[in-house]
């Protein structure tokens, strides 16, 4: 069926210092369609959608929207002609409530005079978009900040689509949510396409992409690779991953051998773990060279489990100890000077310094390890950052690059350095491919390996089933803030068996 071009891009290039970002991209959306950008970390993908979004100005090239010259000079520029982006990371600004984050830019559309905003008209208007994404239960007036993560995520796809755009920009939202929220999007794509409107949809999760495209675009190291259609029957997860990467994915992916194995020695021991309602006495032991495997639901308690293991919550019961030291973990500082390191699931916002370089993030666990009495000497700084930074091949222009220009992967890594560089014994990594594609995982995945034969114990909590499966010794099932289950990996334990003590 062929459809109508609305935006073309032709020889788009963008260029960061000696960093050639996207290199004279051409490729057209259609109306009523879903074109899915894929690529691995690194490839261009959310560059393009920035440019395209407005929130950066190409190098070279030109843009046209329905046939006409397009150069956004802002987001709200662009919103102005219909184009809207949801972006992984949080969009959102603390201070305001829903009803200003929603219709941030746009208050004088609520004043008659131009000064005055109309604040009960507002909040009205913020509830019937709240309604349509399935939120009426939020009070517009209330500070954003009051709400959990995925709920700001989900704001976000109530301020685009305020505007009514006709082409949405889907930067790896879906990765931020869980199944509900994912539905949500799901349906905001079906009604969306059957009203003629495009959805340029960014994912790594590459069945989504074969369950949802009408096309897929394949972008590699910023430049074209070729483009998919469902029409033509070219669109698999095997066609799409061989694309991207240039190559069949060889050797393994996940773990490959069939038995748990890990150390003797116990590290970590939580007991009878009470946070509210969220967590209800949970309790586990975790060994030297173990992958723990925590999955749940995204509201089980499983991510607040992680948090409670590196004492950034304040539990009412219960106590997370280190072994063999007997030492009570109390808080992040306790946490980090005995050994534990927490990758959060909020990378940006949590983990990472964004505007700062890759050599003051990959030291910043290690200060007190790299201080003379109050002064740090900067040959040691560049010295360690330098040393884990090459050991995970962190893709970079040099160590002194903001680490907010990195892919998502390469930030991943970063994190990972970090904790490394402290002499980090024991690992929580809450979803620790959450926006990565199919090669930096397996590259991932290689990591936690070595880790493991270097007897450093790893609390692994995903979302992700299959990996979940693929990489623990052992699996606890978390449902409404209580283990449900529990499988050894010689259990061999297939999804139908962990879905059912999730739900």
């Amino acid at each position: 069926m062929s459809r109508e071009t609305v935006l073309e891009v032709k020889g788009l290039t963008k260029q960061f210092d000696t960093v050639l970002a996207v290199d004279r991209l051409s490729v057209a959306f259609k109306k009523g369609e879903v074109h899915c950008v894929v690529g691995e970390n690194g490839s261009g993908k959310s560059t393009l959608a920035s440019m395209i979004s407005g929130s950066l100005k190409p190098t070279a090239g030109e843009m046209f929207l329905d046939g006409k010259p397009y150069s956004p000079k802002t987001m709200l520029d662009a919103r102005q002609n219909g184009i809207s982006i949801l972006v992984q990371e949080q969009g959102t600004i603390d201070g305001l409530s829903i009803a200003e984050n929603i219709f941030l830019g746009r208050e004088t559309s609520f004043s008659k005079s131009g000064k005055v905003v109309n604040r009960s008209r507002m909040i009205t208007e913020a509830k019937k978009v709240l309604e349509e994404i399935q939120m009426g239960n939020l009070d517009p007036a209330a500070n954003i900040s009051t709400i959990s993560f995925e709920d700001r995520k989900l704001i976000e796809v109530a301020i685009s689509l305020a505007d009514e755009p006709r082409i949405l920009i889907l930067d790896e939202t879906t990765t931020a949510l869980s199944h509900k929220g994912r539905d949500i999007i799901y349906q905001i794509i079906g009604r969306m396409r059957e009203e003629g409107k495009t959805i340029i949809f960014i994912s790594h999760d590459l069945d989504e992409v074969k369950e949802y495209a009408d096309t897929v675009t394949v972008m590699r190291d910023g430049a074209y690779v070729t483009t998919l259609t469902r029409e033509e029957g070219t669109i698999t997860v095997d066609n799409i991953r061989r694309n991207m990467i240039g190559r069949d994915l060889e050797g393994k992916y996940y773990r490959t051998d069939e038995q748990e194995t890990a150390g003797e020695q116990t590290v970590l021991k939580a007991n009878k773990l009470q946070l509210k309602e969220i967590l209800k006495g949970i309790t586990f032991d975790l060994k030297e060279g173990e992958i723990l495997g925590i999955g749940g639901l995204t509201d089980s308690g499983m991510h607040e489990i992680g948090q409670a293991l590196f004492g950034a919550v304040i539990l009412d019961s219960g106590s997370v100890t280190v072994l063999p030291s007997g030492k009570k973990i109390s808080n992040t500082t306790d946490a980090a000077r005995n050994g534990i390191a927490y990758l959060s699931k909020n990378r940006d916002k949590e983990s990472l310094m964004m505007n700062a370089s890759v050599k003051d993030n990959v030291a910043l666990a290690s200060a007190d390890k790299l201080a003379k009495k109050t002064f740090i000497s900067p040959r040691k700084l560049k010295a360690l950052s330098k040393e884990f930074a090459t050991k995970l091949e962190v893709k970079m222009s040099s160590l002194n690059q903001s680490v907010g220009e990195l892919s998502g992967g390469n930030k991943q890594k970063v994190v990972v350095a970090k904790w490394l560089a402290n002499d980090s014994r024991i690992m929580i990594m809450d979803c620790p491919t959450r926006g990565i594609d199919v090669g930096v995982k397996a590259t991932i995945y290689r990591i936690m390996e070595r880790l493991k034969a270097d007897g450093v114990a790893i609390v692994m909590i995903s979302e992700e089933l299959t990996e979940l499966i693929g990489m623990s010794d052992r699996i606890l099932i978390i449902k409404k803030g209580q283990v449900t289950a529990q499988y050894k990996r010689s259990e061999k334990p297939t999804e139908h068996d962990i879905i059912q003590y999730m739900i």
